[in-house]
């Protein structure tokens, strides 16, 4: 039990009912703290670490799943409760999606809370114990050794160790072991008896069946789907019977497609009816597929559409990717026909590390395919000769000769970040000192050195190879290699935004609004999302301004210019980026009234005082108010 040293958050906008939780749980003897809204909560959680989150479904701005969704990216084992006085059955399936812990109906006694707050942390012990264990024994033998020598030495095949096998399985698989995967799911399935839970066995086929698809093994693939759909029709369970359908239709669609689209339509009726919204997402995915494969190419683009529109889009690049030989041509369909083109081309960029030879391959089979899929090929993105591409603006990547770095490859997470650090520091090199203060100030010096320096050589050792190096150190001192050819997006964004306010101050205004206009296009949203290290957030903030200023710079200039309905424009992007910029009502005030919309303007003016009033308890500036009374004398002239 960790009851007393817990650390729980409460998320609440009603004062009172904050206050209670508060005080009832810190009486019980927990460690607690409070936010008034999800927005709240983000900035709470984004440098301190909690065990456990309570937090009200609907408040204003970021409601209550929303907010633990975006929590649960980056610390999957906080645990979260959720509190509504509400039936609404829409919020309640967001919550079962993203995996919230628990739900509390009001009114509810604080005996109930409180003996669920107990159950969550015993729960999350028991998770972090095991997770614990499990990744010490297999980082023993990280890369070199076999896992299945680690695995017979920590998990001896007992008849209660079906589940442990299949996490063996799972994690083998996330680290592409696949043999040592397919050996922990088969040990797992000769453990099946007749007291194990039902569902794990269906589990172990459908996982066998994906494996052995990956590794060209059709027959065997073959086999444990049918023999996980014979098991889903015994139990009729119709989510089970969808899911063996769907990876039956997977197999087979490319050869044996009248079977192959059979199998999938079979399965689109249950997954529309899911409450898994991922699972509703694909059953639009195949119906596209199979419309398709029929010829049906209007029923084919409809629902491509759906697919491409459907509310929750952080699922659909995992779908594409799990699911690609069913996906692809429905999404060259999408390409030529410019359906949704603005997820298309977020989903295609998210994709296209992965898929590249197929990328290729279609390419070149014709000149307008070439012409469509140029956008999204690597050697055309990243400059000839790059070795290392990192991506930070918007999403995380980074592309080592062509080649993903996927997050299991790094030893640590902390010597990810410092290189990063290093990285944003560019040309400048960072000291010794102020490395050891940033990443290990609590420990004693001499430790600390060590720890910078083992950090250090695991980071060079994965990015180094013939020769290279990325990382120099002279007299006690880091940077990266000037000579090494990297492209990075943030470094180029910051040194494009220091040459444009250069121009900008020295009055070469077309100059830097020619810069400007590039800076723009390399911003596709905040710098390194899911980091929490101070010097992130310090620089993620710093890039935000940034943003907001070159927004309003090109604004400004549209302006001088006439050109109206262009800078109206930038001002809904400075808006809807940053709801408190009065740079960008402003914009949008004057640009109204250059362009004779007086009672637009007005309404601006209102919605500025109004978020002002709400969220700072500030007024507007007095150039707001100037062009305010000048928007009312016009009204007043006409």
């Amino acid at each position: 039990m960790r009851k007393l040293l817990a650390k729980l958050l409460i998320v609440e906008d009603d004062p009172s009912m904050r206050s209670a939780l508060t005080l009832a749980l810190k009486t019980a003897g927990y460690d607690v703290e409070s936010a008034e809204n999800g927005l709240h909560a983000l900035e709470t959680t984004a440098g301190k670490s909690f065990d456990l989150i309570i937090s009200d479904i609907r408040m204003p701005g970021l409601d209550g799943v929303a907010m633990i969704d975006r929590i649960k990216k980056t610390t999957p084992f906080i645990k979260t409760i959720l509190i509504t006085g509400y039936s609404d059955e829409e919020p309640l399936a967001r919550a079962i999606n993203i995996g919230v812990d628990g739900l509390l109906k009001k009114p509810f006694h604080i005996k109930d809370l409180l003996q669920l707050v107990s159950l969550k942390l015993e729960e999350q012990e028991a998770e972090l114990e095991r997770t614990q264990n499990l990744l010490q024994k297999l980082s023993q033998n990280y890369g070199e050794e076999n896992v299945e020598t680690a695995r017979s030495e920590i998990y001896p095949l007992k008849s209660d160790s079906t589940s442990t096998l299949m996490e063996l399985g799972r994690i083998s698989e996330v680290r592409q072991e696949l043999d040592a995967s397919i050996q922990a799911y088969e040990e797992a399935l000769a453990l099946i008896s007749p007291k194990s839970p039902e569902n794990q066995e269906f589990h172990i086929r459908l996982a066998l069946s994906n494996l052995f698809g990956k590794k060209g093994d059709e027959k065997l693939s073959l086999l444990h789907a049918e023999e996980a759909l014979e098991l889903a029709e015994k139990k009729n369970d119709l989510e089970k019977i969808a899911d063996a359908c769907v990876q039956l239709g997977k197999i087979l669609l490319e050869n044996f497609p009248e079977k192959g689209t059979r199998y999938l339509e079979k399965a689109k009726s249950p997954l529309e009816k899911s409450r898994s919204g991922e699972k509703q997402a694909l059953s639009f995915l195949l119906g596209s597929a199979t419309a398709l494969k029929q010829e049906k190419t209007t029923d084919a683009k409809n629902q491509l559409h759906q697919f491409l529109s459907f509310g929750k889009r952080h699922y659909l690049p995992g779908l594409i990717l799990s699911f690609l030989n069913i996906a692809f041509d429905p999404l060259l369909l999408g390409l030529k026909e410019k359906i949704e083109p603005e997820t298309l081309n977020w989903l295609f960029e998210e994709i296209a590390p992965f898929i590249q030879t197929k990328l290729y391959q279609t390419a070149r089979s014709s000149s307008e395919l070439s012409t469509l899929l140029s956008p999204y090929l690597l050697n055309d993105k990243i400059p000839s000769g790059i070795w290392l591409h990192v991506t930070g603006l918007g999403k995380f990547s980074m592309i080592l000769d062509g080649k993903k770095i996927h997050e299991n490859q790094w030893k640590s997470f902390k010597g990810r970040s410092l290189f990063l650090y290093l990285l944003h520091q560019f040309p400048q090199s960072v000291s010794e000192d102020h490395l050891l203060e940033t990443y290990w100030g609590d420990l004693e010096p001499d430790k600390g050195k060590h720890s910078l320096r083992t950090t250090l050589y695991f980071v060079r050792r994965m990015l180094q190879e013939n020769g290279r190096s990325f990382i120099l150190s002279e007299r006690q001192k880091y940077k990266i290699n000037p000579e090494a050819k990297i492209y990075c997006d943030f470094v180029q964004f910051k040194n494009q935004i220091q040459a444009a306010r250069q121009n900008w101050e020295r009055k070469k205004i077309e100059d830097a609004v020619l810069i400007i206009k590039d800076a723009e296009r390399l911003y596709k949203g905040d710098l390194l999302p899911g980091f929490s290290e101070g010097w992130c957030l310090t620089a993620r903030d710093e890039m935000k301004e940034s943003y907001v200023w070159m927004l309003t710079v090109l604004g400004s200039y549209l302006c001088s210019q006439k050109q109206w309905r262009e800078a109206f424009l930038y001002s809904q992007k400075i808006i809807e980026f940053d709801p408190l910029s009065e740079e960008g009502y402003a914009l949008a005030i004057e640009t109204c009234l250059k362009s004779g919309r007086k009672d637009e303007a007005v309404q601006y003016f209102h919605r500025c005082r109004e978020v002002l009033r709400k969220e700072l308890k500030v007024k507007p500036s007095e150039n707001i108010e100037l062009l305010y009374r000048k928007a009312l004398e016009l009204n007043t002239v006409k």
